[in-house]
Parts: C-alpha cells; structure tokens; sequence
C-alpha cells in the first residue's frame, strides 16, 4: 500500500515539476528575462550526429523569414529567371 503511495505522490510531483508557468511577456511576445528573444537549438552539421547549437535574436529569426518569403514569392513569379541550368528559351 505504501507502494502505491509513493507511487501516486510521485507522479504528481512530476506532473507538477513539468508544469510550465506563462512567462511576462511584453507586446511582442518576448519574455522580461530575454528581452532580445535569444533563442537556440540544434542544427544538423555535416559529420557529426550531435549537430551543432546556434543561437539567434528574434530580429535574425525575422530577417531570414523575411529573405526567406521573398525568394518564394520571386520563384513563384511567372517570366523570373531563376538559377536552373537550362538555356533562355527553352
């Protein structure tokens, strides 16, 4: 019985503990402990299983969402030359 105790008092302390409470966020959604929106993860790197971490500011993460839209938009765009190989005319 004292088992099952444990067990129970266990798994809500680990829910607990799991529990993410909201940050204060400003306007822009950044939190007062990160006002310039630092964010890092992993990215895959050519010869390692583990990858490597790079971190960014929420104003990069804009800037290459940015570039990012606009090159979509510009090959979506009938009559713009693109970097294929093929010969004009074609």
């Amino acid at each position: 019985m004292n088992t099952i105790r444990l067990l129970a008092v266990s798994s809500v302390v680990f829910a607990l503990g799991c529990a993410q409470t909201p940050a204060d966020e400003n306007a822009d959604g950044l939190s007062a402990a990160n006002p310039e929106g630092i964010m890092c993860q992993r990215e895959p790197d050519m010869g390692s299983r583990l990858g490597r971490k790079v971190c960014t500011t929420k104003a990069e993460r804009d800037a290459a969402a940015q570039i990012t839209r606009e090159e979509i938009t510009n090959r979506q765009r009938p009559g713009v030359a693109t970097d294929s190989a093929a010969p004009p005319g074609t």
